[in-house]
């Protein structure tokens, strides 16, 4: 499934959910597909639900959209190089 085409590769079968966990590595992408993709599923959150993203970067993958912010909650230093643990809610 491409992760990027969501309706699809949800097959309609998408309610509103309660918090989504991410590891697509981004970063291997353009600002304006990452924009997209954040986009695509924050509008499938609950209200208040939290989507949290993993990434290897210095900063968020994705700045925070209009409405919305970011918070670094973690780092695991058990990886190499070490992960950092982003959530994006709604404000």
């Amino acid at each position: 499934m491409d992760v990027f085409d969501l309706d699809r590769a949800l097959g309609g079968n998408g309610g509103l959910l309660g918090a989504i966990v991410s590891g697509v590595p981004l970063l291997n992408h353009s600002i304006a597909r990452r924009q997209a993709f954040l986009q695509g599923l924050l509008t499938r959150l609950m209200p208040g639900a939290p989507l949290i993203q993993f990434s290897y970067g210095a900063n968020a993958p994705v700045p925070p959209l209009p409405g919305y912010s970011v918070a670094r909650t973690a780092m695991v230093f058990a990886n190499i190089p070490p992960a950092k643990v982003w959530v994006y809610r709604k404000t």
